[in-house]
């Protein structure tokens, strides 16, 4: 993954009004453009990170080519994501989410975690109706076994004319120790990147997905992975122009420089990606329009 912002000589020794707290050091603060372009492009690089460590599909084909060539003609190999990982047979369609749903799929990944060493933890990334949607279906099994849930301060809170409801699922433990935990994944909210909607609610349809991790460990190593190349997690390094980084003008004819520009460029590049010791115990409930 690369990225590069640039700044301009103007940017780098122009004041802003407004001063601005670092972010790695809230007592320190700054009024300097060039630190706010810094912070930014960061930000922007790590959240462009986090999404291809999950949504990345692997570019070479069957054939061996590689879809994506540089521009010295070597291919840039592009890494499966998590979701490009998970088995096929993994992926189940819904129009529902139902208790009865989530346990049977539940234990057809443990039968394959089970082979994996035997781990029945697992993880869900989800969306905000999906979390919705799993308290839903909790709440529904609740009212059909007939339960009185006693309060003991966990849905209703204060006294008199000031009660409050809450309280909202977010575990469940299905017979024989399987347990699932939900956990809201902004990404599936985004209603940018995610444009096909629910009929009904009109939220993203992505918001309804479930993507359902392992997240048991084997002779101490973990089923979830991130892998960098040594050296290569986070590489950085500024082309400078007629200004660089740490305020310093070219002065005199004799400096030299890489470029003609008024101002510098930094670039960032990363190299890392996910993986799934056991992609077979994983899976993903997805719900269609069909």
């Amino acid at each position: 993954l690369r990225k590069r912002y640039d700044v301009s000589a103007s940017a780098a020794t122009d004041l802003m009004v407004l001063e601005l707290p670092d972010p790695e050091n809230p007592k320190k603060k700054t009024k300097l453009w060039t630190r706010l372009a810094e912070w930014n492009a960061m930000s922007q690089f790590y959240a462009e990170i986090d999404k291809n460590l999950v949504y990345s599909t692997y570019n070479r084909q069957t054939t061996g080519i590689v879809d994506l060539p540089d521009e010295n003609g070597r291919p840039v190999y592009q890494a499966a994501g998590l979701r490009d990982q998970i088995a096929p047979a993994n992926r189940r369609y819904y129009n529902e989410l139902t208790y009865k749903l989530l346990q049977e799929f539940m234990m057809d990944l443990s039968y394959s975690a089970q082979a994996w060493g035997g781990d029945t933890k697992f993880l869900a990334l989800t969306g905000k109706m999906g979390m919705i949607e799993f308290d839903r279906a909790i709440t529904e099994k609740f009212k059909g076994l007939g339960v009185l849930v006693v309060n003991e301060g966990r849905f209703v809170t204060g006294k008199g004319m000031e009660l409050t409801f809450e309280g909202q699922f977010k575990t469940v433990l299905f017979p024989n120790g399987l347990e699932l935990t939900v956990k809201e994944f902004p990404p599936y909210d985004d209603i940018v990147r995610n444009r096909v909607k629910h009929p009904v609610t009109g939220r993203p349809l992505e918001s309804y997905r479930f993507t359902i991790l392992n997240i048991g460990r084997k002779d101490g190593e973990s089923n979830i992975k991130k892998v960098v190349k040594k050296g290569r997690e986070m590489v950085m390094w500024h082309e400078a122009g007629s200004i660089d980084p740490m305020g310093v003008s070219a002065s005199s004819i004799n400096t030299m420089r890489s470029n003609g520009r008024d101002g510098y460029a930094v670039h960032m590049l990363s190299e890392c990606g996910i993986m799934l010791a056991d992609p077979t115990s994983c899976g993903e409930l997805i719900m269609t329009l069909d």
